[in-house]
């Protein structure tokens, strides 16, 4: 609880968990001006409460770039994680379906992040209650089809989350996308509850 790591830089891992996590019991950790470069899975993983990742270069991971969850689904506490002002690229370098963040638990938030260039999506997520805002996704879904720079669904009780002010564009390789296509929100079976 009440830490701050700032200003450094994690060059290489070979790790198979993240390179940084936090805790379910972690609070009020910031990560700030950091590189995360060349690992193996994930770079970032937050979790606990009050968590924020902010200003921030994540790229060329082999998997899923940064996780957040957190907060209580059942009683809609929220956990305020935050990942804010980060530039997320070149992330399933390994795992080709592998997105460049993934969100879960409840109360979360991506505002402000730059990601891009990935074989997969930009975002994924489940949970309650989240916010995405003013984010830029572009160069995403490279490899992919019948999927969106933002995806959620497979769960009907993934309500109340919102998504305002995001620029999508610049999806996908016209040449290997499939018949299906690529879209910029996914909404799959089942999914319900999203304010766009």
């Amino acid at each position: 609880s009440w830490l701050v790591i700032e200003g450094l830089d994690f060059p290489y891992s070979h790790g198979r968990a993240s390179l940084l996590a936090t805790g379910p019991r972690a609070s009020n950790v910031t990560v700030r001006n950091c590189t995360f470069a060349n690992t193996a899975a994930g770079a970032v993983s937050l979790e606990g409460r009050d968590c924020t990742l902010v200003e921030c270069r994540i790229e060329k991971t082999g998997s899923t770039a940064v996780s957040v969850n957190g907060g209580d689904r059942k009683k809609l506490v929220p956990a305020g994680n935050l990942v804010t002002k980060c530039d997320i690229s070149r992330f399933g370098r390994f795992n080709r379906i592998a997105c460049g963040v993934y969100v879960g638990g409840c109360g979360n938030a991506l505002r402000d992040c730059n990601v891009h260039h990935g074989a997969a999506q930009s975002l994924c997520y489940g949970g309650n209650e989240h916010l995405f805002a003013n984010n830029d996704f572009h160069h995403v879904l490279l490899e992919s089809c019948d999927a969106g720079a933002v995806y959620t669904g497979r769960d009907w009780t993934t309500m109340g989350n919102v998504l305002r002010y995001n620029f999508v564009h610049e999806l996908g390789d016209p040449s290997s996308v499939g018949e299906n296509g690529v879209m910029g929100f996914y909404f799959d079976d089942c999914d319900c509850g999203d304010e766009v």
